[in-house]
């Protein structure tokens, strides 16, 4: 067969395979034996070989990990013992892909790893490709490097991220490397991937820790009911599980946080002055997901200074960039617009990526809020939520505001009258992205302020009922959902500051609403509210009504919150017990309420249920 043509046909499989994926599986034992003795026939041109093993890869993709095994590791090992047969800067990161933790043995041949290592490391020197006028001028050499190089550094995370535990003796090396790239000035792509890559081997370094027995082959354990040393794998499986429960009932971490640590502070000292939107992005969710994996341990209170100040800085330039192009439309032509709606979206994505990461941090870290900090918070939230602001402005700006307020609850005193204002001005929006976490918002103050929300009881309540009236279907749904469980949220943790004539009057309204089977989480919230009232017997008097009149009706919204909608869960499992035990609690009568009347509650909610 004519060579292009079987370069072209090899090409064209590929093309196949990458967009059929799973579906290419039942064409696998077609496919594999020829494209497989291409690759290692020596004779075959270099440049063939390369694009059959980069379609092998592919093809091993569409099927399950057991059936390419075998063949991947006959591959693996024929390059192995002549890496110079081909280009494999990225076909390592797709064996490994394929095979998981099975590709771990292969870690230790010094030509997997080492030469992407060595290719990732690869420098630029700036000045050597500056043209006369300032301008950074690529040869076609130079820009073959930076692909090469970021190619690599993809390879070597993506080969960890699949290998977890077993990738262990490498994080130190591949640490420095990656924060070495967070600031590397050629490539964005670069800088992107060494930010996400923190995460990949924070995550290793936590597996390596939580596996002790998976990453060591020769680990002693001394126990008393062997007597004697031994390698772990000879000890009997029970013993070997009980040293594995000890191993990691006292794990050491702090090894994990200093290698986090020194990527953090390398992170953040790039991101001070990055001026690419998307990798400021990247960079902000690696530290959004860092802080998810390690949670309270997370931040130092000098880490959490340096962010809070980074995201003040940031916030603060997305404030001054979002004012000049609102002004530079003014003035534009309907190309130069839609150039500016490219660049609005991206700055939309960083700010949405950012709102999360100051969750994150905020909800692990809530005490490290800074004065400063609170004034930017107050001031950029105030300007997103303007009337004149796009919705997706609005929405951030809300959720800024009430994960604060959920952060620090009676620490946001001084700022609770400004931020209530501003979620009852949206509360009744036309839009359902802005209403919802506006509504949502107002029960997260009713929630974690205190004594500081009962002058707000009232008005809140206006506006709660006038929007509890909204629709139960489509997107509107979440809109009344969020109302029911914020008028919810305030009879619960408002309970002492609502009259009585007042809790006489919204009781019916809510539970007459309930089961939600829109918004889950505030589903869940909900019925455990209702759990929470009938499991005290001052509390069910009062709220369900004069001799219990609301009773059955409580018990038949904990009935079908228990039956799911439309296959949907509508508690998870902690709250499900729990409503569980209170309505068998209720039947057997053994509750809080007097037995007769909760056994006919229970009766009338039961004949109620079945008969809906």
């Amino acid at each position: 067969m004519d060579l292009c043509v079987r370069e072209e046909a090899v090409s064209c499989v590929s093309s196949i395979v990458y967009s059929a994926a799973k579906h290419f599986g039942p064409y696998y034992d077609v496919f594999m034996p020829p494209l497989k003795a291409m690759v290692v026939d020596s004779n075959v041109r270099r440049v063939i070989r390369e694009k059959a093993l980069e379609c092998l890869s592919l093809v091993g993709l569409s099927v399950d990990k057991a059936k390419f095994a075998p063949d991947a590791k006959d591959i693996i090992n024929i390059f192995l013992k002549t890496p110079d047969t081909v280009r494999t800067i990225d076909i390592f990161a797709r064996f490994a892909e394929a095979l998981q933790k099975d590709f771990a043995p292969f870690l230790k041949d010094t030509h997997v790893l080492e030469p992407l290592m060595k290719q990732a490391s690869v420098t630029v020197d700036v000045s050597e490709i500056l043209g006369a006028d300032g301008t950074i001028d690529l040869t076609k050499e130079t820009s073959q490097k930076l692909e090469d190089k970021c190619a690599a550094l993809r390879s070597i995370l993506v080969i960890a991220e699949k290998t977890e535990e077993f990738f262990f003796p490498y994080i130190e090396e591949t640490a420095k490397l990656v924060s070495a790239s967070f600031n590397f000035p050629l490539s964005e792509d670069v800088r992107a991937i060494a930010a996400a890559g923190s995460v990949t081997l924070l995550r290793c370094k936590l597996a390596h820790l939580r596996e002790p027995a998976a990453t060591t082959s020769f680990l002693c354990a001394f126990h008393p009911r062997c007597g004697q040393y031994s390698r772990f794998r000879s000890l009997p499986e029970g013993v070997a599980q009980e040293v594995i429960g000890i191993l990691r009932a006292n794990i050491d971490y702090s090894n994990v946080l200093l290698v986090w640590r020194d990527m953090f502070f390398a992170l953040a000292s790039n991101m001070m002055n990055e001026s690419n939107l998307l990798v400021l992005a990247t960079q902000f969710d690696a530290i959004k997901e860092c802080v998810e994996v390690l949670k309270g341990q997370a931040m130092t209170q000098e880490m959490c200074l340096v962010f809070f100040d980074l995201a003040k800085k940031v916030l603060l330039e997305w404030l001054e960039r979002r004012q000049l192009l609102c002004d530079a439309q003014k003035e534009c032509d309907a190309e130069e617009k839609a150039s500016m709606k490219d660049e609005k979206e991206d700055e939309d994505d960083l700010l949405q990526i950012l709102v999360l990461c100051l969750q994150r941090v905020g909800q692990y870290h809530p005490k490290q809020y800074n004065a400063s900090f609170v004034t930017q918070i107050m001031y950029s939230a105030t300007f997103m939520v303007e009337a004149r602001r796009s919705t997706h402005e609005q929405l951030h700006g809300i959720m800024l505001l009430v994960d604060f307020v959920e952060n620090v609850g009676v620490g946001c005193k001084h700022h609770l009258s400004t931020i209530i204002k501003l979620l009852l001005r949206h509360a009744l929006s036309k839009s359902v992205n802005v209403a919802q976490p506006a509504l949502f918002g107002i029960g997260i103050c009713a929630q974690h302020t205190g004594e500081l929300f009962k002058p707000f009881i009232s008005e809140s309540i206006a506006y709660l009922l006038e929007a509890s009236l909204g629709e139960r279907k489509g997107k509107h749904a979440f809109r009344t959902d969020n109302a029911i469980a914020a008028l919810v949220r305030i009879v619960r943790y408002q309970y002492h500051h609502v009259d009585h004539s007042t809790l006489t009057t919204l009781t019916p309204v809510w539970l007459g609403y309930l089961p939600i089977t829109a918004d889950l989480g505030e589903a869940a919230s909900c019925s455990d509210t209702l759990c929470h009232f009938l499991e005290r017997p001052t509390t069910a008097a009062t709220v369900f009504g004069r001799d219990f009149a609301l009773l059955p009706r409580a018990l038949e919204v904990l009935m079908r919150a228990d039956a799911g909608h439309g296959g949907v869960a509508l508690a998870d499992d902690r709250v499900r017990a729990r409503l569980r035990a209170v309505l068998l609690a209720m039947h057997q009568g053994t509750s809080c309420v007097p037995a007769a009347i909760s056994r006919a509650a229970w009766d009338t909610a039961k004949a109620s249920f079945c008969a809906s």
